[in-house]
């Protein structure tokens, strides 16, 4: 499964309306939001670093999209240099 088909799923198990346009701002609460951050967590078998946590980074599904990308990169890169 990939990010994108990983976040909508998640969003929808946590009762989040999936917009058609992916820019839209999504109507969750800081509660929904920790809850679908630590289901994205498990499922990808991540760590969402402590500055990611925070609802305003995660407006959007491209934001969700967009960050775990960066989070994932930033893991592979710490792994390479190890």
């Amino acid at each position: 499964m990939n990010i994108k088909e990983t976040v909508l799923i998640t969003l929808e198990e946590n009762g989040i309306y999936i917009p058609d346009d992916l820019d839209e701002e999504l109507d969750m609460d800081s509660i929904t939001f920790i809850s679908i951050a630590v289901c994205i967590e498990e499922k990808m078998q991540i760590s969402i670093p402590d500055e990611y946590l925070a609802i305003d980074k995660f407006k959007t599904i491209n934001s969700f999209i967009e960050n775990i990308n960066i989070i994932l990169n930033s893991l592979e890169n710490a792994e390479k240099i190890d």
